[in-house]
Order: C-alpha cells, then sequence, then structure tokens
C-alpha cells in the first residue's frame, strides 16, 4: 500500500507498508555507509537527518559494521532529539571492533550485537533489526529463535534479513512458522543493472510471502552516477576513494560497469532525468520493493532523490533502463 504525505513547501512524500507490518516507510530510505567514514562532518549530518525529515524520510538504515560502529554512534545523536519520528533499521552478524574474530549469527553474538547497537544508537528499541548475512556455521533455527526473543523484549519492534537468497528466506520463514516465532518482515538485497538475479526468484517470492524489499548498491557504490572515469583514480572525497570500498570496487570497477554508465547517461541526457533519478525509479517499479536504500552525503543529493519518488518517471522512460543489459 502507497500512501502519499504533504510536509511543509515540499510535494508529497510516498510511503508503503513495510511487508506485513504496522510501519509506513518513505520510498526513499537514507542509507548511512558514509557516516563516519572520514568525508563527511557530525555536523553535516546532522543536518542531513534533519533534511531528511523535513522531506518526510523517515527511514534510515545503518548497520553495526559501518566504520566500526561510529555510523550508528552518530546517527543515534543525530536523531536524538526526535527518535519517534524515524524508523531506525540496523543490521547485526558482522564482525566489530578490534575483537574481528566475534561476528556470526548464534545467540551470544546476536545478543551481545543488539545490544551493543542500542547503546550505540541512544535508543531503547529499534524499529526493524536485520540480520546481515546468512551463517553456515550456526543453526538457522538457534538465530530464528534469539530474533523472536528480541521481539518478545520489547527491545526490536521487527525483524529482517539481509544478502539471503531466496531459498535461505523462505527456509527461515517456514522455521519461523512451524515453531510460532516472530518471522522477517523484510530482505535486503544487492540490486541494480548489473546484479539483477532478485527477480527470478526473490521478488517472487517476497510478492508471495508479502516480505518487504528494500535493495542497496542500486547506484553501484555511485559509479552509475557517472561520478568516476574507468581510467582515472577516484577523487579522495569520494565513496571509491575510501577503505570500505573494496567490494564495490572489485565487483564494478570494470569495463561491463562503465559501458552501463554510458548508456545510462544517454537515456538520461535524452530524457532529461539524472542517472540517479532513473535507478530509483526503475527499482522501485519492481513489484515488492518497499524502499530503496541510497546514501547521501550532500543535501543535493538528497534532494534530488527525493525529486524522483514525488514525480513518476514515465513508464516509456522506465523500460529504456530495464531494456539496458
Amino acid at each position: 500500500m502507497i500512501l502519499s504525505v504533504k510536509r511543509g513547501q515540499y510535494p508529497s512524500m510516498n510511503y508503503s507498508q513495510l511487508g506485513k507490518t504496522q510501519l509506513n516507510v518513505s520510498r526513499l530510505c537514507l542509507g548511512t555507509n558514509s557516516f563516519g567514514a572520514g568525508y563527511i562532518s557530525e555536523s553535516d549530518i546532522s543536518t542531513l537527518v534533519a533534511q531528511s525529515l523535513s522531506l518526510g524520510i523517515n527511514f534510515i538504515d545503518t548497520a553495526d559494521v559501518y566504520n566500526d560502529g561510529l555510523s550508528e554512534i552518530l546517527l543515534g545523536r543525530a536523531v536524538a532529539t526526535n527518535r519517534h519520528d524515524f524508523v531506525l533499521a540496523t543490521k547485526g552478524g558482522m564482525p566489530v571492533g578490534p575483537d574481528k574474530a566475534e561476528y556470526g549469527l548464534s545467540r551470544g553474538h546476536m545478543t551481545k550485537a543488539l545490544d551493543s547497537s542500542l547503546q550505540r544508537l541512544g535508543t531503547d528499541y529499534i524499529d526493524l533489526y536485520q540480520v546481515h548475512l546468512w551463517d553456515e556455521e550456526t543453526p538457522i533455527e538457534e538465530t530464528l529463535e534469539v530474533l523472536d526473543s528480541f521481539v518478545r523484549q520489547g527491545k526490536v519492534r521487527y525483524i529482517g534479513c539481509s544478502n539471503f537468497s531466496a531459498e535461505q528466506l523462505k527456509q527461515s520463514l517456514e522455521i519461523s512458522n512451524d515453531n510460532s516465532w516472530d518471522s522477517f518482515s523484510s530482505v535486503q538485497p544487492v540490486f541494480n543493472l548489473i546484479d539483477r538475479d532478485i527477480e527470478k526468484q526473490l521478488l517472487p517470492l517476497c510478492a508471495n510471502f508479502d516480505i518487504a524489499v528494500l535493495p542497496y548498491q542500486i547506484l553501484m557504490g555511485g559509479i552509475l552516477t557517472g561520478t568516476y572515469v574507468q581510467h582515472s583514480a577516484p577523487d579522495s572525497n569520494t565513496h571509491m576513494a575510501s577503505k570500505h570500498a573494496g567490494t564495490a570496487m572489485k565487483k564494478y570497477w570494470n569495463e561491463r560497469s562503465f559501458n552501463m554508465v554510458s548508456a545510462l547517461t544517454k537515456i538520461s541526457e535524452r530524457t532529461g532525468y539524472s542517472a540517479t533519478q532513473l535507478m530509483i525509479g526503475w527499482a522501485l517499479n519492481k513489484e515488492s520493493i518497499t524502499s530503496v536504500v541510497v546514501g547521501s552525503t550532500k543535501i543535493a543529493q538528497l534532494e534530488e532523490n527525493f525529486q524522483v519518488i514525488t514525480e513518476s518517471i514515465p513508464e516509456d522512460v522506465l523500460a529504456l533502463v530495464d531494456a539496458l543489459q
């Protein structure tokens, strides 16, 4: 269900119900992987978060692993005065801090991870707590049972998963149902013009079970924005130059990706929509996609992203994007 709410001088923000939950979230989710990375100051983070709310963006995603917990700390400070106006999502299960050996989805680690996230965020509850990845070494039953206990304790309102395959998600849903445990309300997968595997099985599964899909990396680490030139080093104040860009750099810094940039740029020039707007509109046009996770470090980026939520891109333009291979 898509709702529309008007805030101040800005056009209407669209909201969607997050799966079967009671949460209505903005169709644009502010990603915070850059918070604490060194190229956006704390004061700018506070301004960015405040402007997000004024635009009607109430959904923010982080993770304990982002910059060794600093992202959660800075986000917690930024939302402290109006915490209840936001839907906060975070993730646990990855190695954080000096003890990199401590990770996974075991009962012990997840309990410690949740309590640490609550402390860093400065809140007594998390709206959406997501496991960051599938753990081959921990029985999924153990993970699902402890997640259910988090909900029963009131520390977490709803649970979700990230980077799960369709098979892993389906198995998890069945186990939770068989045990009358709280079940996953959302999944956060990679989705962009290069990584489209979720269209085959995951999106249909989520449509069938009413699971919210919250894709990330829709801009391929910023490459699809046209910010980067393949044979030139990225600017020092950009994501691809940071120490956190290793995975995206290995995966997307190649001929195929930059050919995709060229093709997308041509559509952008013909239609007047930016590459970022085209990608957000394309992703949100897919079945079951509730909100897209997009990072911003500048107000101008945030407002550009916001515009496509309030002014729908024509279907014929989205078809051009969808046809890119």
